[in-house]
C-alpha cells in the first residue's frame, strides 16, 4: 500500500472514530435530557415544557448524528474484484427470486436472518408516544424504510386515542 493511501486511510478511520464519539455523546445527551424530563413535576408546566424542549433538540441532534455517520464511506479502499460470468448470471437471478426463496417452506428461519443480516446495515428503534415506535432500517445500499410499530401496553390510556375511548366510557 503506498503512503498516500495509508495516510487516507488512516484520517478516513480517524473521522469515522470521530464521528462515532460523537454520536456516542449525542446519545448520552438525549438519554440525560429524557430522564431530566421525566423527573420534571408535571404541574410546573413552564419547567417541563423547556425540559421537553432540550429533550426533543438533542434527539434531532442525535438523528443527524446518526445519518452523518451511516453517510460515510468505509476507510477500506474499493478494489475491483473478477468474478465469473457464470457466478454473476447466479447473482442477478438470485435477486429476482429473493420474495420466492423468502416464502419457500425449506428454507429455515436461521437462513431467513442470515439473509436480512447481509442485507441490513443497521435498525434504528425510535419510542414514540404511548403504543407507536418509529422503525428505521438502513439498507447496506443506503436506502432507508421507515415503518411505523404498534406496540402492547398494559392499559387503555396509554394507547395513542386512550383519552378518547375513555372520555366515550364516561
Amino acid at each position: 500500500m503506498s503512503r498516500s493511501r495509508r495516510v487516507q486511510q488512516q484520517m478516513n478511520n480517524a473521522l469515522r472514530s470521530n464521528a462515532e464519539r460523537e454520536l456516542e455523546r449525542k446519545r448520552y445527551t438525549a438519554a440525560l435530557a429524557e430522564r431530566q424530563f421525566n423527573r420534571a413535576d408535571p404541574d410546573n408546566r413552564l419547567v417541563a415544557s423547556e425540559l421537553e424542549r432540550r429533550w426533543e433538540a438533542a434527539l434531532n441532534d442525535l438523528r443527524a448524528a446518526e445519518e452523518a455517520l451511516a453517510r460515510q464511506t468505509p476507510s477500506k479502499a474499493i478494489t475491483q474484484v473478477a468474478i465469473s460470468k457464470e457466478l454473476s448470471e447466479k447473482v442477478i437471478n438470485l435477486t429476482g427470486r429473493l420474495a420466492q426463496i423468502w416464502g419457500d417452506e425449506t428454507v429455515s428461519d436461521a437462513h431467513r436472518k442470515a439473509l436480512l443480516r447481509c442485507l441490513i446495515e443497521k435498525v434504528v428503534l425510535d419510542r414514540g408516544e404511548h403504543d407507536l415506535a418509529l422503525a428505521r432500517i438502513v439498507w447496506r445500499g443506503g436506502a432507508v424504510t421507515e415503518l411505523e410499530v404498534k406496540m402492547s401496553v398494559n392499559s387503555v390510556t396509554r394507547l395513542t386515542r386512550g383519552a378518547e375511548i375513555c372520555f366515550g366510557m364516561e
